[in-house]
């Protein structure tokens, strides 16, 4: 690369925020005009001159990060003019949902502020900079882009408000840790919706920093990329290494390990390489660190035996040599089943295997696998490449399947 290549993130644009009055009204779902009221916290989000004005029902809380409370809502609509609100049923094509599910992230405003004094570098991760982030995709891209984006962004004197997509079903983490190693269309359907998520960021200018199972988010038969407080926007080809901050260490790329400069896109197909791994394998990551120390890491990046002309691939060991990655293997592997029945910690029991399984993955997939994860980033496929590959383009498709539609009443 040449040394001009090299630059500093852009800086983020602020967000816009609209302005936030919070309202105690009386709500009812569509299908319920008399009864099934009750009373309601609605946030009124609304430009300064009017223009534009959105209202939401604020319900209960689904979890707290680092930055924000997250709670489910819905979009509603005054019904009357005394303070009378209706969920507005949906119309989305892509989700199972009967009402417009919204998340909803609340930041405390001192304490953000506060961070963001206190914060010695904009390469750790931030509450503003997810906002910018959500904002900037919300204006950039339109349709089923498969990253996350925001419908409204609200502030008033003492939170800011981001109105994101809900994703019902969880994480693609939970999804995998409940079904173990998924089937080959199952995984080939929530990759080609990663791979266009990372499209989505490169063509919008951002790279994620931090994917992985955890921050992929499922919502009907799609997949999204969220947790977006570790994008940077880049105009060069390569970062300089005291912006390689942040990110599950399973899921960094070696330049990043020893703290080189580094490709934002290519950090995220690393990652994304990983996800596969883990999707096809039942969790296992195929390596704790991406560094020679690790013998399978040395054996699958750097010796090049992930597709050594077998039809299945196996975990190595450090007294497995140069024999080549035949069949991955992994101790209590869970076999569970969304659709069979579970003990109280969600694995069903009947399926647990106490000894060694043996996971067959096709030699398309073990040659993907390879292509993407090479010791030198030069040798890597491209998004490009990955898109056109064998195992991405050809072969059958099965989205991930659940039970349970949530609605707007039920705790």
């Amino acid at each position: 690369m040449e040394e001009n290549q090299l630059q500093e993130p852009l800086p983020w644009d602020k967000p816009s925020f609209l302005s936030v009055e919070k309202i105690i009204g009386t709500i009812a779902s569509s299908e319920d005009e008399e009864g099934n009221q009750e009373e309601a916290q609605i946030l009124k989000l609304s430009s300064d001159d009017d223009s534009s004005t959105k209202y939401y029902f604020l319900e209960r809380k689904l979890n707290e990060t680092g930055f924000a409370s997250v709670h489910v809502g819905f979009a509603v609509e005054p019904k009357s003019d005394n303070n009378e609100y209706q969920i507005i049923k949906s119309s989305s094509t892509v989700t199972p949902y009967t009402f417009e599910m919204v998340a909803i992230k609340l930041f405390d405003r001192e304490n953000m502020d506060l961070a963001e004094v206190a914060k010695k570098t904009a390469a750790l991760p931030s509450a503003m900079t997810e906002m910018a982030a959500l904002e900037m995709i919300s204006k950039q891209n339109e349709g089923d882009s498969h990253v996350d984006y925001c419908t409204s962004i609200g502030s008033d004197k003492d939170t800011y408000y981001a109105i994101v997509p809900f994703h019902g079903e969880g994480t693609l983490f939970q999804y995998v840790a409940e079904s173990g190693a998924l089937a080959e269309p199952i995984a080939r359907h929530c990759f080609r919706q990663i791979l266009k998520g990372i499209q989505t960021f490169r063509d919008i200018g951002l790279c994620h920093r931090n994917i992985n199972l955890s921050t992929i988010q499922l919502r009907g038969d799609s997949c999204s990329i969220t947790e977006l407080s570790s994008c940077m926007k880049f105009s060069g080809e390569l970062f300089p290494p005291h912006w390689a901050q942040g990110g599950n260490p399973r899921y960094i790329p070696p330049e990043v390990v020893r703290m080189e400069n580094f490709n934002g896109e290519q950090a995220d197909l690393w990652a994304a390489a990983i996800c596969l791994c883990q999707m096809l394998w039942g969790m296992e990551a195929p390596f704790v660190w991406a560094s020679p120390a690790d013998p399978r890491y040395k054996e699958l990046c750097i010796n090049g035996n992930a597709a050594s002309g077998a039809t299945s691939c196996s975990t190595p060991t450090a007294s497995s040599g140069s024999s080549g990655i035949q069949q991955w293997t992994k101790q209590q592997r869970r076999r569970s089943s969304l659709t069979q029945p579970k003990n109280n910690k969600g694995i069903d029991e009947n399926k647990m295997d106490d000894d060694d399984t043996t996971i067959n993955i096709s030699k398309e997939a073990c040659d993907l696998i390879q292509k993407m994860l090479r010791a030198n980033p030069n040798d890597r496929f491209t998004l490009e490449q990955i898109l056109s590959h064998e195992w991405v383009t050809t072969g059958e498709t099965t989205a991930p399947q659940f039970s349970s539609v949530p609605h707007p009443f039920n705790n």
